[in-house]
């Protein structure tokens, strides 16, 4: 707090103003920090869509990949959160409550020996539009957000298992989220088989702009070792979620 309050107090005037100040915390120069350091020639971006950050990121880089734009991406992210906050979010349940990854086309991956640790089929992305608050999300965009992203993959609903979800551990949140879950992969799903959802934010808390990354690395691994996490403390179901049907 003391620190933005003297970034501010210099900002005011300019004749006092640090000589590295635009250069040395100017959000833009963020990744252009990187790009230098280590000699990157690619685009870089500095992105901040609050926590859909890292996976608008991700979505960014693999179209850039797709247009040959780069061969390679870095995706560094962090959170700023202290430990005790970082254990605070219970995702789907009645309590209300810095990585990197890189990124080669899969021919590169293989010419190269590289090993791979999953392949992404396809990326998505939409915005919420107009809702009753303005960080009030959609069931119905969600939703055809979900759908668009399996027709672009060609993938069968039927074959997913796993739903890696946000679970922000919010009210509107996650009966928002698990109601648009619902609405795609009830058609397909049965009380005898039942598609399995969950949220690293139980295990490591919320990140913020890099929880989505957290999530895609989360998943990583389930596939490779083949065993789900649990949601920890998770006690009683959020009544507003439709975990029966």
């Amino acid at each position: 707090m003391l620190r933005k309050r003297i970034r501010h107090d210099l900002s005011r005037d300019p004749d006092m103003q640090p000589k590295y100040q635009t250069s040395g915390t100017g959000s833009a120069m963020l990744s252009n920090r990187l790009s230098w350091f280590y000699d990157f020639r690619g685009p870089r971006i500095t992105l901040d869509t609050a926590c859909s950050s890292s996976l608008n990121a991700l979505h960014l880089a693999c179209q850039s990949l797709d247009a040959k734009d780069s061969d390679r991406i870095k995706l560094p992210f962090c959170s700023n959160k202290s430990s005790l906050e970082l254990r605070m979010n219970r995702p789907f349940s009645c309590h209300q409550t810095a990585y990197a990854t890189a990124l080669i086309t899969e021919p590169t991956a293989l010419a190269e020996n590289d090993t791979i640790r999953a392949v992404i089929r396809a990326t998505h992305s939409n915005q919420d539009g107009r809702t009753p608050g303005i960080t009030q999300p959609s069931k119905s965009t969600q939703t055809v957000l979900i759908r668009e992203t399996y027709e672009k993959t060609g993938l069968e609903l039927g074959t997913t298992q796993f739903f890696e979800a946000h679970g922000t551990g919010t009210q509107i949140g996650d009966t928002t989220e698990a109601a648009a879950i619902h609405s795609v992969f009830g058609e397909v799903r049965t009380k005898e088989d039942p598609l399995i959802v969950g949220a690293v934010k139980s295990n490591i808390g919320h990140l913020e702009g890099a929880s989505g990354l957290a999530s895609i690395m989360k998943t990583v691994m389930i596939l490779e070792n083949g065993v789900i996490p649990p949601n920890i403390d998770f006690e009683k179901v959020n009544p507003g979620i439709p975990m029966e049907e």
